[in-house]
């Protein structure tokens, strides 16, 4: 499958990181440029999702272990040139301050990477020095989750095939309003794992959701897993590959894709 993401296109560095120039940079929806009149965006390093190891455990046969894995946090560095103005550069760092600074993740934009995001935090900005006022300040965001998400949801209505591009498990749902009762609804996967409520569960009207990353299933924004039926499986939703979702009609399963 073609990722949008091959960096041949890009500066790749000794580390896996990626360099590239001439991108336009928003966090939040707020551009840089906006938060300091007459910045200039010199260039981006984005770094690369490495695989950190969290635990080794001793298998069954002698000698082996279990290894737990998991992917590490990417960081995104950014260097701007302010403008010329001795004067004004530490009013310009209070400005570019109080674009990058957020006590929650929020969405970071490249034009390098159409239609993604990354859901980072501001973690580091150049300090000010008189000295050299005139170079360019470097500000790091930090994905913990490295993977880039597409903006755009996609959908497909059950019973329909569908294909989920991207090189992660995307973030899904599947929503079912009721228009008529419901008894025992089942929802089957690729007519393998399946979500299936009891038989004694009954829904005459609301919104049943299915959260495949989460696993969880709600009606109305309420837990109902104690009526999920105990030989229900949440799916591994793998990319690459047309799927298709059997149930109640009127389904409607969204996602977005994800990519490293």
């Amino acid at each position: 499958m073609l990722n949008p993401y091959n960096t041949s296109r890009f500066n790749i560095l000794p580390d896996g990181s990626v360099w590239i120039k001439d991108t336009v940079v928003t966090f939040g929806g707020d551009d840089i440029r906006k938060a300091v009149n007459g910045c200039n965006v010199l260039d981006v390093t984005v770094g690369a999702a490495g695989i950190e190891t969290t635990t080794f455990i001793p298998g069954t046969s002698s000698g082996s272990l279990f290894v737990r894995n998991r992917l590490s946090p990417r960081t995104v560095k950014i260097n701007v040139e302010m403008p010329l103005d001795a004067a004004a550069y530490a009013e310009n760092l209070r400005a570019v301050r109080a674009w990058a600074y957020s006590t929650e993740p929020k969405d970071l934009c490249l034009s390098c990477y159409p239609g993604k995001k990354l859901s980072c935090t501001c973690t580091s900005i150049s300090e000010f020095s008189p000295k050299t006022w005139w170079g360019a300040m470097e500000i790091v965001f930090t994905a913990w989750d490295p993977r880039f998400v597409d903006i755009v949801e996609k959908s497909a209505l059950v019973g329909d095939y569908f294909t989920v591009k991207g090189d992660d498990e995307p973030l899904s749902s599947l929503k079912h309003t009721v228009s008529e009762p419901i008894t025992g609804a089942k929802w089957s996967f690729d007519d393998s794992t399946y979500i299936k409520l009891l038989d004694s569960k009954i829904i005459s009207s609301g919104t049943v959701s299915i959260d495949y990353n989460n696993k969880i299933v709600t009606h109305d924004g309420q837990s109902i897993m104690s009526s999920v039926a105990l030989p229900s499986r949440f799916p591994a939703i793998q990319p690459g590959r047309e799927h298709i979702i059997a149930g109640p009609s009127g389904g409607v399963f969204s996602w977005f894709e994800r990519w490293l």
